[in-house]
């Protein structure tokens, strides 16, 4: 039975530098081209990173609920994904290098590429009744404020994850215009090298109200340049698997996983 629930091309724009790639995710609406579309994935336009055309793809690999009031898509440039509450969610964000989703990005360069995840917070007032949480698998190098305001767990597999819970309401979700202290202490960048595929959990833990929850992923411009950080480590040793049915193999064994570590 097919879990794909939803999918969607996001736009790789530009390369700084001849070994990071960066991108802007434009307007999309990624429940819009669900409606339209089904399980079917969408091509933008691309640019290129070491003479290869790119493509980038975002993909839920196990089920997913539209939270309704705030469209996934992308707000400011950043991809937005909207999910409803109490629900866990597997993401893939894939490199391609064709509009058909068929070859995985590889470079004889080494190269990297960033993913900042923001807007991961909470309600103090309600605290374990109302928060985000994000959990990486993929490889990489984690960063956060040296004053987070969230929890960084690394967990039994080599996973990170970085907790709202407890944390104040931070405005982020409609995209950043500045990026002040309060919204840096509920964010977190994972720096990814030489890899096609991030695999990641949403969580929404919301057992207060009926409201749904958004989290934001910058990929082209956000740092925190100007903030004292800290750092760890992703060390899951996770095998890319380029290709729907790869990810969705991989999205059914880490829901199993989950599964277990529940019971």
């Amino acid at each position: 039975m097919k879990k794909l629930i939803i999918a969607s091309t996001l736009l790789a724009s530009s390369v700084a530098s001849a070994d990071v790639i960066e991108f802007d995710f434009g307007e999309v609406n990624l429940d819009a081209e669900l409606i339209n579309s089904g399980s079917m994935s969408y091509s933008a336009p691309v640019t290129t990173f070491d003479g290869t055309s790119l493509y980038a793809q975002i993909v839920a690999l196990t089920s997913y609920s539209n939270g309704g009031s705030n469209y996934s898509g992308s707000v400011e440039g950043d991809i937005r994904i909207n999910q409803k509450r109490n629900t866990t969610t597997t993401y893939a964000f894939t490199l391609y290098e064709d509009a058909g989703f068929t070859n995985a990005f590889s470079s004889t360069l080494d190269y990297s590429f960033d993913l900042f995840f923001y807007d991961i917070d909470g309600h103090d007032t309600y605290g374990d009744l109302y928060y985000d949480e994000v959990t990486v698998y993929t490889p990489a190098v984690v960063e956060y404020t040296t004053t987070t305001a969230l929890t960084i767990t690394e967990n039994d597999d080599g996973s990170i994850t970085a907790s709202g819970k407890g944390t104040d309401g931070v405005p982020g979700q409609t995209g950043l215009e500045t990026f002040n202290q309060a919204q840096a202490d509920v964010a977190a960048s994972f720096t990814f090298t030489n890899t096609s595929t991030v695999i990641f959990d949403y969580t929404i833990v919301n057992s207060w109200s009926k409201g749904n929850r958004n989290l934001v992923i910058d990929a082209n411009d956000l740092t925190f340049d100007g903030f004292d950080t800290a750092s760890t480590s992703v060390n899951v040793a996770t095998v890319s698997e380029p290709g729907v049915a790869g990810l969705m193999l991989m999205g059914l064994g880490l829901l199993a996983y989950r599964r277990r570590k529940a019971a």
